[in-house]
Order: structure tokens, then C-alpha cells, then sequence
């Protein structure tokens, strides 16, 4: 029963894996798209990258309260703010 559902989920994992390389094969990733796109996200990107650096000064669980309320601020101020200018205004 066991080697049935493992060279069933084997051959669906090769279908997918197959399908998956003829959608990466006309992937079209044009640079100035990628940043036009993290430049209208209005900045959450960033929190990625961010976070773990204040979280060194601040502390983890301190650094996410920080981000996620800049993050909200940003978000409800529009696209003319980015995360990185809201914290900017908040040392």
C-alpha cells in the first residue's frame, strides 16, 4: 500500500516538476519592472531586510512592533511614503 502512494506522489512530482520548467522557461523578468513594482509596494519589501538589523539594537519581539506599525502608517498614507521614510521620522 505504501509503494503505491510513493510512486504515486514520484510520478506527480515529476509531472509537476515538468510543467513548472516550460512556465520558467518564458519567464521574462525585466529589471525595470522588478523595481517599478517594489517602488509602488510602497516599501514592505524592505521590512524583510529591516528587521532583523533592529532587531539586533531593540530586540526581536520589539524591532516587529516597530516595523508593523511603520508598515501601517505607510500603507494608510498612500504610495508617497515608503516604510524606510516613516522610520526615518521615528529614531
Amino acid at each position: 500500500m505504501m509503494d503505491i502512494a510513493l510512486e504515486r506522489g514520484r510520478s506527480l512530482t515529476d509531472e509537476v516538476l515538468t510543467l513548472l520548467k516550460e512556465v520558467i522557461r518564458g519567464l521574462q523578468v525585466p529589471p525595470e519592472r522588478m523595481t517599478e513594482n517594489v517602488n509602488r509596494s510602497g516599501g514592505p519589501i524592505s521590512a524583510e531586510a529591516v528587521t532583523p538589523k533592529l532587531g539586533h539594537k531593540i530586540g526581536r519581539q520589539a524591532a516587529h512592533g516597530v516595523i508593523y506599525h511603520a508598515a501601517q502608517e505607510a500603507g494608510s498614507r498612500g504610495r508617497g511614503q515608503d516604510l524606510l521614510e516613516v522610520l526615518s521620522r521615528h529614531p
